[in-house]
């Protein structure tokens, strides 16, 4: 589903931005790390979020990354997401390390240790490219 520029696209570390729906229908938009998973976009959290609460009650959403000058345009990408039962550890140090330099990354995680983190996963069911 992703194209190869998609792909190429999606390995700089983008900051990206996760909408949930709230409990009175707006959307909740927060700044996020990501990674790619074949073809589907997964994330971290805290399992007390505001965002979790959101998907637990609607799961449907999205994802834009890009956008900023020198980026080309940017991607957006709907669907459900869904909060998946594997590990999150694992694909939190990943991004940790993609985004920070490792003095950084090694600092934050260490802060973020205690935390109850969760994975959450969206395979697209629909890729808009803006400019």
């Amino acid at each position: 589903m992703f194209s190869d520029e998609l792909r190429e696209f999606l390995k700089k570390p983008h900051i990206a931005r996760i909408s949930t729906i709230d409990s009175s229908g707006y959307p909740h938009t927060v700044g996020i790390w990501y990674a790619v998973d074949g073809d589907d976009l997964v994330t971290t959290t805290a399992r007390d979020t505001k965002k979790m609460a959101h998907i637990q009650a609607n799961p449907k959403g999205s994802f834009s990354i890009g956008g900023a000058p020198g980026d080309g345009g940017g991607w957006l990408f709907k669907g459900p997401f869904i909060i998946s039962e594997e590990k999150a550890w694992p694909w939190l140090e990943q991004m940790t390390y993609h985004y920070e330099t490792a003095e950084d990354a090694v600092k934050l995680l260490a802060e973020w240790a205690s935390l109850d983190m969760v994975l959450i996963r969206m395979t697209p069911e629909k890729i808009i490219k803006f400019f």
